[in-house]
């Protein structure tokens, strides 16, 4: 449950929230979240990457485990409108988006395959090295914060690095919630 607790800490949720759902991680790298949350049989995820190697070793114990590895690109996510009760990305925006248009792209299709009552759950939200990235995620915020059909959270979150004690990193993260 240890990638499961990381998750869940990153965004103050509990497992609760994800009791049930169908879920889609977005750049998930190796899949152990999904892997995870099927052998403790809380949630079926399906783990997005953009090529079959990122899931590494993953892809070899797929016979053993309800979970779906998929392939494709998060700026156009190859699933139907309104299948997930829960979209998350953990580390994967400030990689993935390195130009102002993914990212307006990228949010729009997590937005898109969210089910109305769902969930997008964004973490970090921004990086040290990129300030107009970080800029053009406040403005796509703003935008859904200002837009009826959406509802934000955002939020700080202070974390120990694995392995260096006293140190502490900054996270913001947010929380929409598609009404």
């Amino acid at each position: 449950m240890e990638a499961i607790e990381r998750y869940l800490e990153h965004f103050e949720k509990t497992i609760a929230d994800l009791q049930g759902k169908l879920i889609l991680d977005v750049g998930t790298g190796y899949p152990l979240f999904a892997m995870e949350c099927a052998e403790q049989n809380i949630a079926r995820v399906v783990a997005l990457e953009k090529n079959f190697e990122s899931f590494g070793l993953a892809r070899n114990s797929l016979a053993a485990k309800e979970f779906c590895l998929a392939i494709g690109c998060a700026e156009q996510l190859p699933f139907t409108d309104e299948m997930f009760e829960l979209v998350i990305t953990l580390f994967s925006v400030p990689i993935l988006c390195q130009i102002e248009k993914n990212v307006s792209h990228t949010i729009n299709e997590m937005c898109r395959v969210a089910k109305p009552g769902g969930e997008i759950w964004l973490a970090p939200l921004e990086r040290p090295d990129l300030p107009e990235l970080n800029e053009w995620i406040k403005v796509k915020l703003t935008a859904l914060g200002n837009n009826r059909n959406y509802l934000l959270r955002e939020g700080n979150m202070s974390k120990e690095i694995a392995g260096i004690p006293g140190s502490l990193r900054e996270f913001k993260y947010c929380v929409i919630k598609k009404l």
